[in-house]
């Protein structure tokens, strides 16, 4: 990511963009394309009936960057840069705001930058891992001095919604549920999904409901499914794009995989959507 922003400064935000598209579509079939500008890019133009699909299944998140695929993102940094100690973090909070800036700021994605910057430097000057709530808040806070119109923007209300919901119901029901079991129990980790994914839909209900008369009800169950689909989805691609940036005849790499995990994705948001 900081590559590109050198780049980027360097050639213009849009050339190194286009050449990272190119990339990162080559070789995948129609949709498989709008999925994947959307995963990485957070471009969803021509995607209406995608969005539509997705939102039927209760997956229209997925579409939306976020700390998902920021997170995705600067874990990697943060694995690739292991071997600098406390440094990385520093490069994981530059990466974060690159990231958001290279792909434009957002409500979901700022708030997602926010807090991983918070979390990046305050881990790097040796002051641990900061509280949730209050790097939440203190997104909140930043990000309304900036742009108070965003309060009353769905994209933001929701983002910071289901955040809270996760956090005050989602992670202690979680935890309850793996309490005496092991981390490799299924059983475990399908309750604990169902709860973190459930509390973030209840924690957001009224506003779905007065903006788009319809609630999916098993949306929290197609997301065990997704989730792990998308979060490997979204460093291929932002590998494929990268690579195919610096090098354009190895960015076709990975597009088989790709491929296979974004028609996989495709094919549950289409069985979610035909769900009551």
């Amino acid at each position: 990511v900081l590559w590109v922003e050198a780049v980027t400064e360097a050639s213009g935000r849009e050339g190194v963009r286009d050449r990272v598209r190119a990339s990162l579509v080559r070789g995948l079939a129609r949709d498989e394309a709008r999925l994947m500008r959307a995963l990485v890019l957070g471009e969803r133009e021509g995607a209406g009936e995608l969005r539509s699909r997705f939102a039927a299944a209760g997956l229209a998140h997925l579409l939306a960057l976020s700390g998902l695929h920021l997170g995705v993102a600067a874990g990697a940094v943060g694995l690739l840069l292991a071997r600098l100690g406390p440094l990385r973090w520093l490069l994981v909070a530059a990466s974060a705001w690159g990231f958001a800036v290279w792909i434009g700021p957002t409500p979901s994605l700022t708030r997602a930058a926010a807090m991983t910057a918070a979390a990046g430097l305050s881990v790097a000057v040796g002051a641990g891992r900061p509280h949730a709530t209050a790097t939440v808040a203190l997104a909140a806070a930043g990000t309304l001095a900036a742009r108070p119109d965003w309060l009353f923007d769905l994209s933001f209300q929701l983002s910071y919604l289901s955040l809270l919901g996760i956090l005050a119901l989602g992670a202690p029901l979680a935890r309850r549920a793996s309490r005496g079991r092991s981390p490799r129990d299924p059983r475990a980790w399908l309750a604990g999904g169902l709860a973190v994914s459930a509390a973030a839909t209840l924690a957001g209900l009224p506003w779905v409901v007065s903006a788009f008369g319809e609630v999916p009800p098993f949306g929290p169950l197609v997301n065990l499914a997704a989730l792990p689909l998308a979060g490997a989805l979204v460093p291929a691609g932002l590998t494929a794009g990268l690579l195919g940036a610096v090098a354009p005849p190895l960015g076709g790499l990975p597009a088989g995989p790709i491929s296979l995990a974004a028609g996989a994705l495709l094919g549950l948001a289409e069985i979610g959507s035909r769900l009551p």
